[in-house]
């Protein structure tokens, strides 16, 4: 078999979930040329999908070796640092997202500098959203930060998101994206580079209980509605955007959860936007669904405030019960987004969140029968 058909078979194997053939495929690529860039890049994102991080680290450094100035090599290096904790190296790594095409990074152009965490003075500093609604909720923690540095905040953020992160302290203005960049700016950077612009550790990550409260008005209504009785009110969501890369990984069919509605004394919301909304009726128990009602992140957080728990997968919405310091149950894929890390049922970002993971890839069976087993003595 020549290089190339092993590395066109690999990556076959690899889309089709044969991860074992796909990194044998590419370990003869390997044997056959050692120094072949694409064999220790894919290699590495096979052993990343197989749990072997120590080795997957290795490849992408041997990537790097032979194309220093290789983004995606850079950029899943980034990923599996911070995964293990390495959040000086991680974002430091993290930080060449931007160059890597198929992620398409929002990034603004003006001859303005980044900031990289000086002190701003009272100067206008542009932070602005990235990628998706979960990156911008999370990383908006480091915004009052910014302006503890003498910046006066001009937040570029998703329409959905203007109302619930505009009260943030120290947000000057909150601009709805995507639209046109304000002229009247000194610094700009982007909500997820805040954490290496400002030196972030495991250590000192700002981690209060609660950064994002609902609108008193909203709250007030739902509070009404959601009268506490004896029944635990739990809100539900079971799959993200399908057009995110991992969804595969992270959604859950609805079927696969019905033994969560065996648990008794239960009064289930459903909090699940988008597509996967019309699977409801696959759940054995009955769910409220007012989901009609949500009709941005400000909704469903004044909704969130009066519910007991959350269980979620890994969607925004367990970042946003996460940064209204609510408890939630998150449900985790055996190599999980690098945010939650590994091995630990606790989040260093979130105070309120469990994290619920799958023993192996696939099994997600195990990890909610343990779901519902705590469910049951919650």
């Amino acid at each position: 078999m020549t290089i190339e058909e092993a590395i066109n078979l690999g990556a076959e194997k690899q889309r089709a979930g044969r991860l074992a053939d796909a990194e044998a495929l590419y370990r003869h690529s390997l044997a056959l040329q050692p120094d072949l860039l694409e064999g220790h890049f894919n290699l590495g994102t096979v052993l990343d999908r197989l749990g072997r991080w120590p080795d997957a680290i290795a490849a992408f450094r041997e990537a790097m070796r032979i194309r220093p100035d290789f983004p995606r090599a850079h950029w899943n290096l980034g990923a599996s640092l911070l995964r293990q904790g390495d959040f000086v190296n991680g974002f430091a790594e993290y930080e060449w997202r931007a160059q890597v095409p198929e992620l398409r990074i929002n990034r603004v152009k003006s001859p303005r500098p980044q900031w990289r965490g000086e002190e701003l003075g009272g100067r206008r500093i542009l932070l602005y959203a990235e990628q998706g609604f979960g990156d911008s909720i999370q990383f908006a923690r480091f915004i009052p930060e910014v302006a503890r540095r003498g910046g006066k905040v001009l937040l570029g953020c998703q329409r959905d998101l203007t109302a619930l992160l505009g009260r943030l302290p120290g947000v000057e203005t909150c601009l709805p994206q995507p639209g046109p960049a304000p002229a009247d700016f000194s610094f700009h950077c982007t909500l997820p580079s805040l954490p290496y612009a400002l030196g972030t550790t495991l250590a000192t990550i700002p981690a209060p209980r609660a950064y994002l409260t609902a609108d008193p008005a909203k709250s007030e209504l739902w509070r009404s509605r959601l009268a506490k009785g004896e029944q635990k009110r739990v809100g539900f969501v079971w799959a993200g955007r399908p057009t995110h890369q991992d969804d595969m990984n992270r959604s859950i069919a609805l079927s696969r959860l019905a033994p969560l509605a065996a648990v008794a004394n239960i009064q289930w919301f459903s909090l699940q936007k988008g597509p996967a909304a019309l699977a409801k009726a696959e759940f054995p128990a009955a769910m409220n669904d007012w989901t009609a009602e949500l009709t941005d992140y400000d909704d469903t957080a004044a909704m969130i405030e009066h519910l007991d728990l959350i269980i979620t997968v890994d969607t925004s919405v367990a970042h946003l019960a996460g940064a209204l310091g609510r408890p939630a149950w998150v449900l985790i894929p055996f190599v999980p987004d690098w945010r939650w890390m590994l091995e630990r049922n606790d989040s260093p970002w979130y105070p309120s969140l469990r994290l619920f993971r799958q023993p192996r890839i696939g099994d997600w069976e195990t990890t909610i029968a343990i779901v519902a087993e705590a469910l049951k003595n919650a």
